[in-house]
């Protein structure tokens, strides 16, 4: 069959050949060095907002920490405490709760003075939280400064009271059925030579910190950031900060193998994210992370793969037409060529 094609074709259609895969060749490096700068671009603004996000979540609770120890070492509540301890503990009559009209704060126990109460009042204003509990190891409540607090306080997830016998703990993330607010309890133990006398709990109102994350300066249409923290007990993890586009999704438990959280998973061991990787929506995201301190919460910064990518697509096109435009300009140049190559030939025989 090649006999049968005459000089001028085969060298036109070596010209062609050489041509498409020249431009195959280069447009495939331009696409690939395009999207590894595009990558790493969005890399690097993701790092530095979550690297911001990060810091201001860190600073947040490492105040809500300081609190705790403030707290502990508040001498009212150790003078509370021995005051507890010679009478007895609290009665069944003060856990029912506070007389009306007791005011701001709760007083349930009959041994404790108005020092406790004086005090915790303050120290809910000086330390800008949302509520402070004492509370017997197990739960019964000793005085609060939330008048709608009384009897005994539930677990929230079901091991703060017991990690806070051993350090400062930040319980799971819940959502207010009725302000749609989220909180969060910081719980440390008041100790003796005897062991765990009292728990300090603080209720944390997230509502304000949840703020900084809608600030989506630097991350296009798509871009958000969102918390997740991951359940020391069953290791599942939660989204626990309002979605961009679903402000009133639910607080849901996610298996570490769900394609949700997959991809950041590993920060709670303290290793790197997964670059690229599916979020919550099914959609292909860039994304980041970081740990922060001393809590089970981790932040991630993301956006749209399309949109960090859009212009790659028109890439493709840029790349389809010149290469076309390319291939037909290599033809006719190549025509031209082979029949003043190939004339003298002719003219030979």
């Amino acid at each position: 069959m090649m006999k049968s094609i005459n000089i001028s074709t085969k060298v036109t259609l070596l010209i062609m050949t050489v041509s498409l895969v020249a431009i195959a060749a280069i447009s495939f490096f331009s696409y690939d060095y395009h999207r590894k700068n595009t990558q790493d671009k969005f890399a690097a603004t993701l790092g530095v907002i979550a690297d911001n996000r990060a810091a201001y979540f860190n600073t947040f609770f490492e105040r809500a920490s300081t609190a705790i120890q403030v707290l502990q070492n508040s001498d009212a509540i150790k003078s509370g405490n021995n005051a507890a301890s010679e009478s007895g503990g609290a009665d069944l009559t003060s856990l029912m709760g506070p007389p009306p009209g007791a005011g701001d704060t709760v007083l349930s126990s009959a041994s404790t003075d108005h020092v406790l109460a004086s005090a915790l009042t303050k120290q809910k204003y000086l330390l800008g939280v949302e509520d402070i509990m004492v509370t017997s190891p197990t739960g019964a409540i000793l005085a609060s400064t939330d008048p709608t607090v009384s009897g005994n306080f539930i677990d929230p997830d079901g091991v703060t009271f017991d990690r806070a016998k051993n350090g400062i703990y930040f319980s799971s993330v819940l959502r207010d059925k009725k302000s749609k607010n989220y909180f969060t309890y910081a719980a440390g133990a008041v100790k003796d030579t005897s062991g765990v006398k009292q728990l300090v709990i603080v209720k944390l109102n997230l509502s304000i910190p949840y703020k900084v994350l809608k600030n989506y300066q630097g991350l296009g249409t798509t871009g958000e950031v969102i918390l997740a923290r991951q359940d020391p007990m069953s290791r599942k993890i939660a989204l626990i900060s309002p979605f961009k586009n679903d402000t009133t999704a639910a607080i849901l438990l996610r298996d570490p193998v769900d394609k949700a959280v997959a991809a950041f998973a590993p920060l709670f061991e303290d290793k790197a994210t997964v670059p690229e990787a599916e979020d919550y929506r099914g959609q292909r995201t860039l994304q980041t992370g970081r740990k922060i301190g001393n809590t089970n919460i981790a932040l991630i910064t993301k956006i749209d793969a399309e949109e960090a990518y859009g212009d790659s697509a028109d890439m493709v096109s840029i790349f389809v037409y010149a290469g076309i435009c390319v291939v037909a300009l290599a033809t006719l140049l190549a025509m031209m060529f082979a029949r003043s190559i190939t004339r003298p030939l002719y003219a030979m025989k």
